[in-house]
């Protein structure tokens, strides 16, 4: 058994477990332990083929992180003996490392000193630990190793991940003046969705790029980017190759946006067309998610509050929507009542994702 990080944006942590929870039973036999809990992610204990195989099938982490060592070090002599000290080689076969440094009430506070001293030990390692020339691999990218010093605490993690979760393989070129990330969008899905059976009719009447609904089509399938760990010196473990059962059935996919233009913004699961959003009429069976702008980098009309208040009540007086789930900035979401509710920053500005479940 290992100790994982998992690394979630801040205020979706509770979404997060709920899909490890839902996804981890569904591929493995074996379960997991929750360590702790912190307002950055979870740390959890499972077996090693498993936390590794969590970068293709989980959606809403950023990162996931394995732990290497724990203890305390309150000098730098001290760091560069513990860091020399670990068998680098019964998962490296690179030596080049990039330290990712965070220092928090400690006696060793100057990160580029400890970054220094990092360094060091591990060149010195790998000057007396050569690889056989079979097995050393180069022209990688850079294995990150993240030391953090917490009240002198020293945890030492590996990234197994390599490229952050939100960057999928599956985005389309269009990018939108303000794109929600990919692992904000999972995990407002399942805000919205919940990880239960339903039949719906999805629709994004401001969808940009059209992140929600990319996610929601492939929220179910196996990420298709390469992992870290896939270039570590470990067992063959042979990757997932079945995407579980959507348990969203989706009657309908649609994207509509004003500014709906570009011809990279063709999917076909997903319809896309332009249109204003208060052009649509009433549509049976369906659930709305939006993210509309909010006045800083994309201007609106009229007073805020007015504006946000005019797309919930148009979606449930005209468009008759059984769900929605909208995106609004928290000085406003504040005095609106809905059914459920998540704060979190998007993009330097504090915001609510609202709730609505309509009765028709």
């Amino acid at each position: 058994m290992r100790d994982f990080y998992l690394i979630c944006p801040i205020g979706l942590r509770s979404l997060m477990l709920e899909e490890l929870n839902y996804k981890y039973s569904k591929y493995f036999d074996t379960s997991f332990k929750i360590i702790s809990k912190d307002i950055g992610g979870i740390q959890i204990q499972c077996p090693l083929e498993q936390g590794l195989k969590l970068n293709q099938i989980l959606k809403v982490p950023t990162r996931i992180l394995l732990r290497i060592h724990q203890q305390k070090c309150r000098d730098l002599p001290k760091l560069y003996k513990i860091l020399k000290k670990i068998n680098w080689k019964e998962f490296l076969l690179q030596t080049n490392i990039e330290f990712i440094i965070t220092a928090r009430k400690s006696r060793l506070i100057h990160t580029e000193r400890i970054k220094q001293s990092a360094q060091k030990a591990l060149t010195d390692y790998f000057n007396a630990n050569k690889f056989k020339s079979s097995l050393q691999r180069t022209n990688l990218p850079a294995q990150r190793i993240y030391l953090r010093l917490d009240a002198d605490e020293l945890t030492i993690s590996l990234d197994t991940s390599g490229a952050e979760h939100y960057k999928r393989k599956q985005k389309l070129e269009y990018t939108s003046s303000a794109s929600l990330r990919e692992t904000y969008a999972a995990a407002l899905l399942i805000k919205l969705l919940g990880l239960r059976p339903l039949k719906t009719r999805l629709i994004d009447p401001m969808c940009g790029s059209g992140t929600f609904l990319l996610e929601a089509i492939s929220f179910f399938e196996l990420n298709q980017q390469a992992a870290a760990y896939q270039n570590w010196n470990l067992p063959t473990y042979a990757p997932l190759t079945k995407n579980l059962e959507p348990i969203w059935n989706f009657t309908a996919i649609e994207g509509h946006d004003l500014h709906l233009t570009e011809p990279t913004r063709v999917h076909k699961k997903i319809d896309f067309s332009p249109g204003n959003y208060f052009d649509l009429k009433e549509i049976p069976d369906s659930t709305l998610i939006m993210n509309p702008p909010y006045g800083k980098r994309i201007k609106i009309s009229g007073e805020p509050a007015e504006y946000f208040q005019s797309l919930i009540t148009y979606a449930k007086e005209t468009i008759k929507a059984h769900r929605l789930g909208i995106i609004i900035p928290l000085n406003i979401s504040q005095k609106i009542r809905c059914s459920n509710r998540l704060k979190f920053n998007q993009n330097g500005v504090m915001v609510e994702f609202l709730v609505f479940n309509f009765k028709q």
